[in-house]
């Protein structure tokens, strides 16, 4: 399935990626997940992005499918990590980037591989930002 990345989303990763692949790095494999990630996307216009695609500063809750636990997490740029905030370039970060609810993403962690789904994005900053969109804003998104 291509994942979709809107415009201004691409602009960013790619200016973000371009710097990246200049100096060498620890992070190299993750850089290129990311990359190869952005190069097979569809770019869509950030105003016509559906409110269920995971996209920049999306909040997303998801369900681990080994474990049935789970979690809710912001896609963030580099260096902007949190304990609920995941780097674009991370694995499960490069996994959620351009899917949307309902879709089952792998990514490895380590040498295990993690399987997720994603139940729901709770929050889209394309989808908040028009006016018809405003109700995609879940109850309880802080």
């Amino acid at each position: 399935m291509q994942a979709l990345v809107t415009d201004l989303d691409m602009l960013k990763l790619a200016d973000w990626l371009e710097g990246q692949l200049r100096w060498p790095g620890q992070d190299r494999e993750r850089v290129e997940a990311l990359r190869r990630k952005v190069n097979g996307a569809r770019v869509v216009r950030s105003d016509d992005i559906p409110a269920d695609v995971v996209t920049l500063h999306s909040r997303v809750r998801v369900v681990d499918m080994d474990d049935a636990g789970d979690a809710t997490y912001t896609v963030v740029m580099d260096g902007q990590a949190s304990t609920t905030a995941i780097p674009v370039m991370s694995p499960i970060g490069v996994a959620l980037l351009g899917r949307r609810e309902g879709d089952e993403i792998g990514y490895r962690l380590d040498s295990d591989l993690r399987r997720l789904r994603i139940e729901d994005v709770l929050y889209q900053p394309e989808a908040a930002a028009r006016p018809s969109g405003r109700e995609r804003i879940k109850e309880g998104y802080t």
